[in-house]
């Protein structure tokens, strides 16, 4: 920190069960998330992406119980989404029953943040689990291609 002006401070405390680290330092389910989406942006950035383009986006989402799902596929409905049931797709995993969803959205980090973010909740509170997204890449001067899938 020489020559940088800041002057600081250092300490030193046993913490032998990493208390400090998981509850301060590592990043919350909602900072992984964020984390997630970012890598996302940056692999549409790299491929030419013109974040600034509405266009569909594909999630996923996992549960254990088919009654959680599609309690969760209703409440996604009633906020315009299209679902679709995929039943087993994770044959080992805790949560092998799968729903996807589409929807139109941006999807610079403001706005897919507050879509993943819901998702991730809703997911949550319906005892399931939120995967992440997908989409095409829109490059400048180019449409969105129709990828709406044919589902309820």
């Amino acid at each position: 920190m020489v020559g940088t002006g800041y002057e600081y401070d250092t300490m030193e405390e046993e913490d032998p069960g990493w208390r400090l680290y998981f509850d301060i330092l590592y990043p919350t389910e909602w900072d992984m998330q964020g984390i997630m989406n970012r890598r996302v942006i940056r692999n549409l950035v790299e491929g030419g992406d013109d974040l600034s383009k509405p266009r569909g986006v594909f999630h996923w989402l996992y549960f254990s119980k088919e009654e959680d799902r599609d309690r969760c596929a209703l409440a996604l409905k009633d906020n315009g989404y299209k679902t679709r049931s995929l039943p087993n797709v994770k044959p080992e995993a805790k949560r092998p029953l799968g729903l996807g969803a589409f929807r139109m959205n941006h999807v610079d980090e403001g706005a897919i943040n507050q879509v993943s973010w819901e998702l991730f909740e809703l997911a949550q509170e319906n005892g399931g689990e939120y995967d992440g997204w997908e989409t095409q890449i829109v490059k400048a001067g180019e449409e969105p291609r129709d990828d709406t899938p044919d589902w309820g």
